[in-house]
């Protein structure tokens, strides 16, 4: 997935949120949506060496682990734990999204074994022209689409 991470989180965030308003777990979403990808970043300014998704921050096990913290934590702290679980949630669902056309270590760090379930082909320049032209973008614009859809529904709601 190239650009469908975001607004995966604001569709986490906003059902985390469920009737009620809260900015903070809508944020959390989008938050935990965009966080694996600080790999690539550090990927693009040399600091990552090798595959971006092969480091801690697209290991699905992290999230797992920030998501059951996190429901400990609602246990003491209901509006930290909240937080912390949609955040994890939201990065889990960013890992799942990746899977569809890259390569994802689900076992990581205990088992590297790599799962994608579709291979996107190269040959493109620059690469990301292939996600785009390949029918699997067609999910990321859904995705865009119901989060906007989402957004601006619940907007129409505050007005009224």
């Amino acid at each position: 997935m190239l650009i469908a991470h975001g607004p995966a989180g604001y569709l986490v965030g906003v059902t985390a949120t469920r009737a009620r308003r809260r900015l903070d777990l809508v944020i959390a979403g989008i938050v935990g949506g965009l966080l694996p990808d600080l790999d690539a970043v550090g990927y693009h300014l040399g600091i990552v060496q090798g595959f971006h998704r092969a480091t801690p921050l697209h290991w699905p096990s992290v999230w797992i682990a920030l998501t059951l913290i996190g429901l400990a934590v609602i246990l003491f702290k209901r509006g930290m734990g909240e937080i912390i679980t949609v955040i994890g949630v939201s990065a889990l669902v960013h890992c799942g999204l990746d899977m569809t056309m890259a390569p994802l270590y689900w076992g990581a760090p205990f088992h590297w074994h790599s799962y994608e379930m579709v291979h996107v082909p190269g040959g493109w320049s620059p690469y990301w022209l292939g996600f785009i032209f390949y029918w699997t973008f067609l999910p990321e614009i859904m995705i865009w689409i119901a989060a906007f859809w989402l957004w601006w529904n619940r907007r129409k709601r505050v007005e009224q």
